[in-house]
């Protein structure tokens, strides 16, 4: 989450009405709280299904900033909502999201700064992203999953 938050602190600097929030479980131990609450960054915390998915909804982009993910759920969750996706370049998210998200390295803050610079400015960006994103999302269902396990049994016999 540092890197987010710093990233924010410097693409607010040329784009001011940019806002942050933080959605999940829990940052507690984090350092970068701090830091995040004197920027007027807003911790939700844990929320239900419904809330997540306005969240998702309501949001102009949403950032997933992972050093490591076994799959990677809530990019794909953010995309079904029709939400611009930026997500980290780390482990098996570039795989997931494929040409759908924008990708960035999790310990560079100017890079990420810069990628949520040019995206809140650019409308046309945001809904090319959205479109890629509900497309993409169409490869990951438990129908294909199921479907793709059939397969590597009849495959082993």
């Amino acid at each position: 989450m540092g890197t987010l938050v710093r990233a924010f602190r410097l693409a607010r600097g040329k784009v001011p009405d940019m806002r942050l929030v933080l959605v999940g479980k829990s940052f507690k131990g984090d350092d970068s709280l701090a830091f995040a609450s004197e920027l007027g960054v807003a911790v939700v915390g844990e929320v239900n299904r419904p809330q997540l998915i306005e969240r998702y909804r309501s949001a102009r982009i949403f950032v997933f900033p992972s050093l490591y993910e076994g799959f990677g759920l809530p990019p794909l969750e953010a995309m079904a909502c029709g939400t611009p996706v930026v997500c980290s370049n780390a482990a098996s998210l570039p795989e997931v999201t494929g040409d759908a998200a924008v990708p960035f390295d999790p310990n560079d803050p100017g890079e990420l700064a810069s990628i949520l610079e040019e995206l809140w400015n650019s409308a046309q960006m945001r809904g090319e992203l959205s479109k890629k994103g509900l497309e993409r999302v169409k490869l990951f269902s438990w129908k294909t999953c199921a479907d793709g396990i059939q397969k590597a049994y009849a495959e082993a016999v």
